[in-house]
């Protein structure tokens, strides 16, 4: 039996809200790394600098679960909007009053 495309969506989305993590995590690595390469090129300690980076590493590693699920209700959001700006078009079509009412009468 395949499932409703309702669920379909549902994991669509929430595929699309896990893989901005993995993208910040290979681009904060990729960015460690150039660090460290550009150090050596230019002839400087990287020894001295590995603290710093290190330091900075870890920041971003204790903002990515906020910074995750800020995309993740976000994505969680436009997910939804589709569904609310159908009930509301079904509302404004059936013309009720009680929603008139409390936008208003500015129904768009």
């Amino acid at each position: 039996m395949r499932p409703p495309k309702r669920d379909e969506a549902k994991a669509a989305d929430s595929a699309r809200a896990a893989w901005p993590r993995f993208a910040i995590e290979a681009i904060t690595v990729a960015s460690i790394a150039l660090a460290l390469l550009f150090y050596q090129i230019g002839g400087g300690d990287i020894l001295l600098h590995v603290p710093l980076i290190g330091a900075f590493a870890l920041g971003a590693q204790r903002m990515l679960p906020a910074l995750q699920q800020a995309y993740g209700s976000l994505a969680q959001i436009r997910f939804a909007n589709a569904a609310v700006e159908r009930l509301r078009a079904e509302l404004k079509e059936r013309g009720d009053a009680t929603l008139v009412a409390n936008t208003g009468g500015k129904m768009q």
